[in-house]
């Protein structure tokens, strides 16, 4: 399975933001404290179902908002596209995501 899109909304520092991925590796540039990392764990968390960081999901909700959301579209090698929403509050449950769990192949580093 491989990602080809990720939008994150409220997630961390991000008001919204939209990543696109293409073929091959993918490179996040950029200064320091600028979200690269909140990226990766937002890829992790859909991989696995939780975060490398902390082990509740309310930090991953930006300050001030309710809950935060991870969009994100991913290709098998058949070409079948998966989407999965994933809306994330403190103590708020979504049993949706969990056949979505480990389609997604991701290792930090």
């Amino acid at each position: 399975m491989r990602l080809e899109h990720l939008e994150l909304v409220d997630f961390r520092a991000y008001t919204s933001v939209s990543v696109e991925f293409l073929d091959g590796p993918n490179v996040l540039v950029g200064r320091n404290a600028q979200g690269k990392t909140n990226v990766l764990e937002a890829v992790n968390y859909l991989a696995t179902g939780s975060s490398h960081r902390t082990t509740s999901d309310g930090p991953l909700v930006r300050a001030g908002e309710d809950a935060a959301i991870i969009r994100a579209r991913a290709r098998s090698d058949a070409g079948r596209e998966l989407r999965r929403f994933r809306n994330r509050a403190p103590a708020f449950a979504l049993a949706a995501l969990d056949d979505a769990i480990a389609l997604l192949r991701a290792a930090l580093v």
